[in-house]
């Protein structure tokens, strides 16, 4: 079991904000909290994060997957675990309950279970499984 850090679970990751972002959608009628060129993630990556996986679509139009490749690669060229999952032809999104046959949606819930037992933050079997078992 981890005893330094909690994981970080990432979907639909906002790695580094620009001007951009600000003028499309819905998000122009949001006023920034912070400056676009001051919210830079990557800026902040560092040795000692916590464990981390990100969940992202190779079509997102929101966040472009180059900018979280470039993330990961920064996290483990500091020595950190970073785990990124792509999943190909996806937008911004794809893992929401309900969109499709929430085929996504399952199997970003099952990556997320094996990242958590192959960090050892999660047992492979919870308690109330062993406890039922055990009987």
């Amino acid at each position: 079991m981890l005893s330094h850090t909690n994981p970080v679970m990432i979907f639909k990751a906002f790695i580094v904000v620009d001007s951009s972002w600000y003028l499309t959608g819905l998000v122009a009628k949001i006023p920034p909290i912070v400056k676009p060129e001051e919210a830079n993630i990557i800026a902040l990556v560092q040795k000692n994060a916590p464990p981390t996986l990100i969940l992202h679509g190779d079509n997102d139009k929101i966040v472009n997957v180059n900018t979280v490749r470039n993330f990961t690669r920064k996290m483990k060229a500091f020595g950190n675990n970073c785990t990124l999952i792509e999943y190909k032809n996806q937008p911004h999104g794809f893992f929401n309950y309900g969109r499709g046959n929430n085929e996504n949606y399952y199997h970003t819930m099952s990556a997320i279970d094996s990242f958590l037992k192959k960090i050892d933050f999660l047992s492979p079997f919870p308690e109330t499984y062993r406890r039922r078992n055990e009987q």
